[in-house]
């Protein structure tokens, strides 16, 4: 974010874990950051969780916000919103993510903290679950030495539309979890397939 040579403000998010209100975490964002959404907030304009976007303005109640205050709101441009109408701030038009409510993270107790947080966060490095729907123009992919549950790596690969956009970080990948073994049984997409097949039978009768 320093390289966009843009006054970083540090949101705090008292959802995630803290022991007080002098260690609220904080998440640094600037104009023409890249974020992510952390929400589903509107289907139908697939403003939903993982979707990603890059800041046009943030925009506080007040021209100096007090130290922890949260923006009145955070003008974003998303790239697949479907929505029929942009909000208009100035010369600047986008989605404003405003304050929610939610829940504090690691809370023990029976009935949940809410608190007030703006449900974005950085893009520059996703999880592969955030990318799931998602269409990238290109990706760079940490592989890790294996795969948390079968299917991740084809997740992983199928974000974007071309093989060269795909840049692996890793520097050395077992040549078999790439390569596809007439003799390896998945037993979770062999189970897949039987359902599909059962579902295709059901909707041919």
């Amino acid at each position: 974010m320093k390289k966009l040579n843009q006054e970083i403000h540090h949101l705090p998010r008292p959802d995630q874990p803290h022991k007080d209100w002098e260690s609220v975490p904080t998440q640094p964002l600037c104009v023409g950051a890249k974020v992510v959404l952390e929400k589903n907030l509107w289907f139908e304009g697939r403003l939903l969780n993982g979707s990603i976007g890059e800041v046009l303005e943030i925009k506080y109640v007040n021209d100096s916000p007090a130290p922890g205050e949260l923006p009145e709101y955070v003008l974003v441009k998303f790239d697949n919103f479907m929505g029929l109408e942009l909000y208009p701030s100035g010369t600047l038009a986008g989605v404003p993510i405003v304050p929610i409510l939610g829940e504090k993270k690691g809370e023990k107790s029976k009935k949940p903290k809410m608190v007030r947080y703006i449900p974005l966060r950085g893009a520059y490095g996703i999880t592969v679950h955030k990318t799931q729907s998602l269409t990238l123009p290109k990706a760079a992919i940490f592989l890790d030495d294996r795969e948390i549950f079968s299917g991740m790596d084809f997740v992983s690969f199928s974000r974007v539309k071309r093989l060269e956009d795909i840049a692996i970080l890793d520097s050395n990948i077992c040549t078999s979890r790439l390569v596809y073994d007439n003799d390896y049984v998945n037993g979770f997409f062999q189970i897949q397939l039987a359902e599909q097949e059962r579902l295709e039978a059901l909707a041919a009768l």
